[in-house]
């Protein structure tokens, strides 16, 4: 009897015991795993609004410095026979100045669209990205020009000589 006694009186867990601490433990992990998993999409989806919302900056800075100023300006979906334009080439956007291109944007994983509409005085264009995960961003802005002839009422390609 002694011994039994002896044998119970041990200072090891009891396997109740065990199996509760390691379901609290499961418990735990799977509630911060799936935390981590939601953050990461939250962050991966900021970056692909945050890269186009900046994109779309940088086209309102080259209206407001070129565009808004031009002589003339042709809205197409072709091919415009002047020095200056903005297009869209393989999903990536493209400011040509006198035949040299510049890449507005530069990550591959998003693919952008451009919209540009005649509204006299006012010219309108709208940026779409679509990420390749197919989240799409959209912004649209309104511009004033100043004396510049606009001809087409609307299209993808935007040129103009300043």
């Amino acid at each position: 009897m002694k011994v039994v006694n002896a044998l119970r009186k041990s200072d090891g867990f009891t396997l109740v015991e065990l199996l509760t601490a390691l379901s609290i433990g499961a418990v735990l992990f799977g509630l911060i795993f799936f935390m981590f998993v939601s953050m990461n999409r939250y962050s991966a989806s900021a970056a692909v609004k945050s890269e186009v919302r900046q994109t779309v900056y940088l086209v309102k800075s080259l209206f407001g410095k070129k565009v808004r100023f031009a002589e003339k300006i042709i809205i197409g979906d072709d091919f415009v026979d002047l020095p200056h334009q903005i297009y869209v080439e393989d999903g990536l956007l493209i400011y040509s100045n006198a035949g040299e291109k510049q890449v507005l944007n530069n990550n591959p994983d998003i693919s952008f669209n451009l919209e540009f509409k005649n509204n006299e005085p006012m010219l309108y264009f709208s940026v779409t990205g679509e990420s390749s995960k197919g989240e799409e961003y959209s912004f649209d802005m309104e511009f004033l020009v100043l004396g510049a002839t606009i001809d087409g009422t609307s299209g993808t390609r935007l040129g103009f000589k300043l």
